[in-house]
């Protein structure tokens, strides 16, 4: 099934002022976009410039995340104590730069970072085997070079 249209199908974005901070960090649990969504809120995006208020074009773009954001964990208050996910308050949680960041995050549809994907728990889809041998090692034992393979 379409990752889209999985209900439980979600990513973490972890921001990044958040990155360098000790397990367990903040993140926010995000849900993948369709094409037409993607293009959604590409628009709102683009159309920041043109918008009369900037007051105005940032709830422009939280009323598009807000469908988007599935939960957060580890997010506490001044005060230390858990904050309750609650999509509404997503203007409360986030400095105005990090609604964009998330935005942006959330377009790129949780691809990983290079240090990300040193440290993922998640098996090679082709289970690390390669079909095709090493070309640099030349045919298999017992083949001929390929005659048309200036090389062989």
């Amino acid at each position: 099934m379409p990752l889209a249209l999985e209900p439980g199908e979600t990513f973490r974005v972890v921001l990044e002022a958040d990155r360098a901070k000790p397990e367990p960090r903040p993140v926010f649990l995000v849900r993948h976009l369709s094409a037409r969504q993607w293009r959604r809120l590409d628009e709102v995006l683009s159309t920041l410039e043109t918008s009369a208020s900037g007051g105005e074009a940032l709830g422009r773009v939280l009323d598009a995340l807000r469908p988007h954001v599935a939960g957060w964990q580890h997010l506490v208050g001044p005060d230390g104590a858990p904050v309750p996910f609650d999509p509404g308050e997503l203007d409360a949680v986030l400095a105005l730069p990090e609604v964009y960041e998330l935005a942006y995050a959330i377009m790129a549809g949780g691809r990983l970072e290079t240090d990300e994907k040193k440290g993922s728990r998640s098996p090679s889809p082709s289970g690390g085997d390669s079909s095709a041998p090493d070309a640099a090692a030349g045919p298999p034992e017992g083949q001929a070079p390929d005659a048309t393979d200036p090389a062989g």
